[in-house]
């Protein structure tokens, strides 16, 4: 599967320290994004987490965090020099994780990659606790492009449509949001 523009972005920062947040609305790519992230570091220690199961949401319910980091840390095959890297899908379900995330980040260098809506984010709901500990990247759902003349629409890099750039991009757009590529 051909990779978004921000996935080139994205690995830039998977050194850092910092936490990294894909926003974007509803059904934009985020989880396939961060999964192309999570394919991508191979030989390094990983957990993935979706937070629509509540099972492993309750994995990081516990009010001792060196708990929580002793259970995760349980979960990976990893040894004691290697940098744990946590990917946690859909973190909007459950806003206390900002306070587990900071402290892991703070006292075991966890890296933590993570999807939510933007809704939830631009309405304040991440906590000031992770002022300095993360990069925000929002994932638009449609992106234009000029090569020469054409104009090249897409909502999946790897559904491609070329129009000229001389028609009326109204009926274009009617057309290709109703087509099979968009709704895939």
């Amino acid at each position: 599967m051909k990779k978004r523009a921000l996935f080139s972005d994205l690995v830039k920062y998977l050194d850092n320290k910092e936490a990294l947040v894909i926003t974007g609305m509803r059904q934009v790519g985020k989880t396939t994004l961060m999964r192309q992230i999570y394919d991508f570091i191979e030989d390094k220690p990983k957990l993935w987490f979706d937070f629509e199961n509540p099972l492993e949401v309750k994995l990081f319910e516990d009010i001792d965090y060196n708990t929580i980091y002793k259970r995760v840390e349980g979960m990976a095959a990893k040894n004691k020099n290697q940098r744990l890297t946590v990917f946690i899908d859909e973190i909007q379900i459950f806003p206390e994780i900002t306070k587990v995330i900071k402290y892991l980040i703070d006292h075991y260098r966890v890296k933590f990659i993570v999807t939510g809506s933007s809704n939830y984010y631009l309405k304040n709901l991440f906590p000031e606790s992770l002022s300095g500990r993360k990069f925000l990247f929002q994932l638009d759902p449609l992106k234009f492009q000029r090569k020469n003349r054409p104009l090249v629409v897409w909502s999946k890099p790897s559904n491609t449509t070329t129009f000229s750039i001389t028609k009326n991009l109204k009926p274009i757009m009617k057309t290709f949001c109703a087509s099979e590529v968009f709704r895939q």
